[in-house]
């Protein structure tokens, strides 16, 4: 979850691989495990400003291209809906 919502908001991201990592461009992808892979996109975002707004501007993009206006108005419906639904009935 606080990789979706750092996408949202355009930050960069260092994740493992997933079965949906290489769908989203601007983050750094690392092997689970490899500790001197970490610690070099790390590394490498503190030290580079112009990478961390490069890689937050690279994410930010892709979530705008796969998110239109009405497929955030069913979500937005959807979440307000079952915030409505008493606990238990659902």
């Amino acid at each position: 979850m606080a990789r979706v919502e750092a996408i949202a908001f355009g930050l960069p991201v260092i994740t493992t691989e997933t079965e949906d990592s290489e769908m989203v461009r601007g983050v750094s992808i690392i092997k689970p495990g490899d500790v001197d892979g970490l610690v070099r996109a790390l590394n490498g975002l503190m030290g580079d400003g112009s990478l961390r707004r490069r890689l937050g501007e690279e994410t930010l993009a892709r979530v705008r291209s796969l998110m239109r206006k009405d497929t955030c108005r069913q979500i937005m419906k959807l979440v307000l809906d079952a915030s409505d639904k008493p606990k238990g009935r659902r």
